[in-house]
């Protein structure tokens, strides 16, 4: 598994105070965030925002947690990044999906969507499809979804088609 410290491989190491890993059990499901922010890389965990606490809280109360679920971000470090860190960080993002071979992988937010489907999209295009890909002959289902902030902000409606979402993938 990925160490905090192995990773040196672009210049957003040198920026930041760890590499942000995964946490959770393999499972059928992964959740893929954007990037960590800068609480997230003080504490070396994930999604510690208010809107991170805010999506955690959400994800927790429909059943989805570190005991049945992985997470992790596509970019690892915190910093200004562009398609090169993208790039490098995919490496260790196939890491993390061949170590847990999920079923489901859902991708919050335009960053991690590309990175997984490995093509530009238009998020709202995408968003709730359920789109195959297959990772060092594992398959899995892709589901675009909005990223935290958007879940954060975006009110009632946009809440309640998680819910939903979460129970199909769920009971699937």
């Amino acid at each position: 598994k990925m160490k905090n410290e192995d990773c040196q491989m672009c210049s957003l190491r040198k920026g930041c105070h760890q590499v942000v890993v995964g946490i959770g059990n393999s499972s059928k499901i992964m959740v893929v965030g954007e990037c960590p922010t800068k609480d997230d890389d003080f504490l070396g965990e994930l999604f510690t925002s208010k809107e991170g606490y805010y999506f955690k809280k959400l994800l927790f109360k429909n059943g989805i947690n570190y005991s049945n679920a992985y997470f992790t971000y596509a970019i690892k470090c915190l910093g200004k990044h562009n398609k090169k860190h993208r790039d490098i960080c995919q490496y260790w993002l196939k890491k993390e999906i061949c170590e847990n071979k999920p079923r489901y992988m859902l991708s919050l937010g335009l960053i991690p969507t590309e990175v997984l489907l490995e093509k530009k999209i238009i998020l709202k295009y995408v968003i709730g499809k359920f789109c195959k890909k297959i990772y060092n002959d594992i398959e899995t289902i892709v589901i675009p979804w909005y990223n935290i902030n958007k879940l954060y902000l975006g009110g009632n409606n946009i809440v309640q088609e998680t819910i939903k979402l979460l129970g199909k993938i769920k009971t699937s």
